[in-house]
């Protein structure tokens, strides 16, 4: 594996490196960034969009218009009027792929201007590994845990995440990638999860599908597996 080092990676927000729509020549300006996120949903990929807005003045309102013509409303990122967002709830995720196409931003500030800015997605968009597993294994006389998966086709690079309830234990800092044609395994000291003998520890794997040469995120998939610690 190597490692992309073109941003930390922060698994449950979007990358701020891939907001591009930007209008500098006013004293208000903003930027928009869409992506398609897939899950397995009963074993069938399921998809949703994830919006972000980011802005250097506070707004009140951020109205999404997608390839569709459907309308929907962004929200405050916890309160904070510079971001506005959308992260899909569990029953949003569809076993249809969204269309791909422009989206437009409708957006709303507190001085009272109102700016329109684009967006797009392109198609095919990447999906959750089929197989996903954790073993507990013996590997020069040491115990280690063991993530593997099938590489996720078009995917440029990925990322992991641990977690167990609400204690993250470990995440990627960086994008990596896969060799040519090889699979993802990745080995952990047995060690890093005895604080948490009989719980149960949840992995998720991250592949991206990147554009303009890696540093735009087009669509992401969650492959994820438990297992309880030994």
């Amino acid at each position: 594996m190597k490692n992309l080092f073109i941003a930390p990676l922060l698994i449950l927000a979007l990358l701020a490196s891939f907001l591009t729509a930007c209008n500098d020549e006013e004293e208000v300006s903003a930027s928009t960034g869409v992506i398609v996120r897939s899950v397995l949903k009963n074993g069938v990929p399921a998809y949703a969009t994830v919006h972000q807005v980011i802005s250097n003045s506070p707004m009140d309102t951020v109205i999404v218009t997608d390839p569709n013509g459907s309308t929907y409303g962004l929200y405050s990122h916890h309160g904070n009027p510079y971001e506005f967002v959308m992260e899909p709830t569990a029953d949003q995720y569809s076993t249809t792929a969204p269309k791909a196409g422009d989206y437009s931003y409708k957006i709303k500030f507190s001085t009272g201007v109102e700016k329109t800015l684009p967006n797009n997605i392109i198609s095919p968009y990447v999906t959750p590994s089929q197989q996903i597993t954790v073993t507990k294994t013996t590997v020069n006389s040491q115990s280690v845990v063991v993530l593997a998966w099938n590489a996720v086709p078009n995917a440029e690079a990925y990322g992991y995440e641990i977690t167990s309830g609400n204690d993250l234990i470990r995440h990627s800092h960086h994008l990596f990638t896969l060799e040519p044609g090889a699979n993802g395994k990745i080995t952990f000291p047995v060690e890093e999860f005895s604080g948490y003998t009989g719980q149960t520890i949840n992995f998720k794997v991250v592949a991206y599908d990147l554009l303009d040469g890696n540093t735009v995120v087009n669509s992401t998939s969650w492959s994820t597996v438990s297992w309880v610690a030994q």
